[in-house]
């Protein structure tokens, strides 16, 4: 699972979630953006930012070719 977040978004609220997916087995990774807020993922000057960072996560796990 990743998640996506500003630094302004207060990342450390997902710390307990990513916690238990660890303890689960479930690789997981966090992407803080520095200086952005909640929601900038859904402006278009960011989402192939955003969607570059998802797919990389997912070639990580191998759901399709590097």
């Amino acid at each position: 699972m990743l998640f996506q977040c500003g630094s302004l978004d207060s990342p450390e609220r997902n710390q307990a979630t990513r916690e238990r997916l660890t303890s689960l087995g479930v690789k997981n990774e966090l992407k803080v953006d520095e200086g952005d807020h909640h929601g900038v993922w859904n402006q278009p000057t960011w989402v192939d930012r955003y969607v570059n960072d998802q797919d990389a996560f997912l070639k990580s796990l191998g759901f399709w070719s590097q």
